[in-house]
């Protein structure tokens, strides 16, 4: 059925994002603008509720991909959470294999307009994009924001359940994820002004204490927090006299903001021990660590022990606390790329960060890209941020919050977004069609390497027979394109002898054509000569006129002359005869 809609196929790939994505394929069908379907991709995952299009792409298929694809950025994610690198000879390879050929297979059988995921790190997302982009679909990556409202927000907008967390506010990003590398951020910010209204908005957010993590949030994500008196507004925040705080803010080790990117530390122990070690003199380390981190908590009090014993200026905040109440008892901050960075700036306070992020380029943090020069960078830090950085945070933020965060209950930005990416895409050169025998050999030698080590390595090999049994198929198709690619190479030299047949007739041609172009410079010199001859005899002749003028000129002035002597004389005869008459006429009387 022709349809005018956007098509756009939405991956799932866990339980927990089942109803959230059904939820928002709704709102954007709402919009009567885009006919969205659900890719569920985990065999575990229920089966949509029909409310939505669904189609299960299964994870553990045996289907072989086609593309050619950078298997170790797929699955980099999925292994670093698994914590072994023969992790990607396992279950990890074999389930990006087959979502990766099953996407292939879904994007030729239904023609889609574009395809979203979330996040765009977890192995399924990943592969499911990298097969979208090989053949010309747009991919648009959904994600937590970074503030939990937005300016003009609907007051009755109801949010996203997402992983327990309801939210209300998402990135739409048409690049990618903002924490895997340069993003629609990076593009578009710097082309927007300063909003009128920014100030009044981060006056808002100060004053209700709101932060990416809200206390509701945070009770729906963990059962079980520690608490604090301090939360309630940092009564017992008193700063030391005679120094200054630095504020560290821990992050979850594992999250995708820490693997991707150049990091000098990738883990909140390292950003504590490498800055109490270079903290310069004068100064006091507080460190509050992430309040999802279930890791911290489980092993926070040991370690503020170990801290405090080791280093007297050393102070750990309950993870719990209000993230306002701790920036603003601070002189700085000091974080890898947590977004408290950003935060911090809201506040004025200088903040210092050891590693990429969405903002750590942008012109109003302290980016060290070396430990050696850390204590230095927090000795000169001023007491508040200055003007360039303000102004430059200033457009960051009103960029953010006016233009690229999209709010839930505007599903009509949303798919403006989706149009954005779509076309984007369309000023790309479209994915080399040719390539694809190519591609599939590539992709399948590396399968079979692939196997092999896993045959070897005895990793995930249940049923070794039907492995073996496996290998042996993709072993006979390599070959079989291996013949195919022969057959290619013979047609190849055939139509290269033709087209050095077709040279040799245009080298004849051109060798005509010189001689013709030979003979038609003679014509010209020819032409040129009898020109010149020509303007020698027009020479001539006007000389020869400007004499005969002449001549005209000499003989028209001796005939006036002759005529004017003759008239002269007659004149006189007359005069003559006239007195001649007179005389004759006195005598007579």
């Amino acid at each position: 059925m022709v349809t005018d809609k956007l098509r756009v196929a939405m991956i799932v790939d866990s339980p927990g994002l089942l109803g959230f994505a059904t939820d928002n394929a709704k709102l954007l069908a709402s919009t009567g603008k885009v006919e969205p379907r659900l890719l569920i991709c985990q065999d575990d995952t229920p089966d949509g509720d029909g409310s939505v299009a669904w189609q299960r792409l299964a994870e553990k298929s045996d289907r072989v991909p086609a593309g050619d694809y950078d298997w170790a950025d797929i699955t980099g994610f999925q292994r670093s959470l698994a914590g072994r690198e023969d992790y990607f000879l396992g279950r990890c390879w074999q389930v990006a294999s087959s979502i990766c050929a099953q996407m292939e297979d879904y994007l030729a059988a239904h023609p889609t307009d574009c395809v979203i995921v979330w996040a765009g790190v977890r192995l399924i997302q990943r592969a499911a994009a990298s097969a979208a982009r090989q053949r010309g679909v747009p991919v648009v990556t959904m994600e937590t924001a970074f503030f939990p409202r937005l300016p003009n927000t609907p007051p009755d907008d109801p949010g996203l359940v997402l992983e327990r967390m309801r939210l209300h506010v998402f990135v739409w990003d048409v690049v990618q994820a903002p924490q895997c590398g340069s993003s629609q951020i990076t593009e578009e910010w710097r082309q927007h002004a300063v909003q009128p209204g920014l100030a009044d908005f981060i006056r808002g957010l100060h004053e209700s204490r709101e932060s990416k993590y809200n206390r509701d949030n945070i009770g729906r994500y963990l059962s079980v927090l520690p608490h604090n008196g301090l939360e309630q507004g940092g009564a017992e925040l008193a700063r030391p006299e005679g120094s200054r705080v630095l504020l560290a803010c821990g992050q979850i080790d594992h999250d995708s903001n820490i693997y991707f990117g150049r990091h000098l530390v990738r883990s909140w122990r390292e950003l504590v021990e490498e800055t109490i070690s270079r903290l310069p003199e004068g100064w006091e380390l507080w460190f509050k660590g992430h309040p999802l981190d279930t890791e911290y908590l489980a092993t926070g009090e040991e370690f503020t022990q170990e801290m405090a014993a080791r280093y007297p200026h050393f102070r750990c905040l309950p993870p719990s606390m209000n993230i306002h109440a701790a920036i603003q008892a601070a002189d700085a901050v000091i974080c890898i790329n947590s977004t408290v960075g950003l935060e911090a700036t809201t506040y004025g306070k200088p903040a210092i960060t050891l590693g990429e992020g969405f903002y750590t380029h942008e012109g109003f943090t302290y980016r060290v890209q070396d430990l050696a020069a850390l204590g230095e960078t927090i000795a000169n830090l001023p007491a508040t941020m200055t003007p360039e950085h303000a102004a430059a945070r200033d457009q960051f933020l009103s960029y953010l919050l006016y233009q690229y965060l999209l709010p839930v209950g505007r599903p009509e930005r949303a798919v403006q977004r989706i149009e954005q990416a779509i076309a984007r895409q369309q000023e790309r050169p479209a994915p080399p069609a040719a390539a694809g025998s190519k591609l599939r050999y590539r992709g399948l030698v590396r399968y079979v390497q692939a196997l092999e080590q896993m045959l070897v390595a005895k990793v995930y090999s249940p049923d070794k027979d039907r492995l073996r049994k496996q290998l042996e198929e993709v072993r006979q198709y390599v070959r079989v394109l291996e013949s195919e690619s022969s057959s290619y190479a013979r047609s190849l030299e055939q139509q290269l002898k033709v087209v050095q047949e077709y040279a040799r007739d245009l080298q004849g041609a051109a060798a005509e054509a010189a001689g013709y172009a030979l003979e038609l410079e003679g014509k010209l010199a020819a032409a040129e000569a009898y020109a010149a001859s020509q303007e020698q005899r027009a020479g001539a002749a006007e000389a020869h006129a400007g004499a005969l003028a002449s001549a005209v000129e000499d003989r028209d002035y001796q005939i006036m002359e002759f005529l004017s002597s003759r008239f002269y004389r007659t004149t006189s005869k007359l005069i003559r005869l006239k007195r001649r008459l007179l005389g004759v006429g006195r005598k007579a009387g």
